[in-house]
């Protein structure tokens, strides 16, 4: 995250605010990523093309602060990615 709160992508050339609306993400031509704060603990962020999202990420940060997890659910696909990171 910049100084403006906007995420910059590591390895990756897009940057989004979350706004809510669809910024260029940088890979294919027509790709596409938007960002939304939920709450004061949770985050979406939706990866696909105009009008056709491809994969939703929503994370969730604990209120201790010390545990962020993070769901993707893919188009098209029954499974359910759920990633847990504790700090130590």
């Amino acid at each position: 995250m910049n100084e403006k709160g906007e995420i910059v992508a590591v390895g990756g050339l897009w940057t989004a605010k979350y706004d809510g609306k669809d910024h260029l993400s940088g890979g294919a031509e027509d790709s596409r990523v938007s960002m939304k704060r939920i709450d004061a603990y949770t985050t979406e962020m939706t990866e696909g093309t105009p009008g056709r999202p491809l994969s939703i990420f929503r994370q969730v940060v604990s209120k201790d602060g010390k545990t962020l997890t993070i769901t993707r659910k893919t188009e098209g696909q029954d499974v359910v990615d759920d990633m847990v990171h504790d700090r130590q």
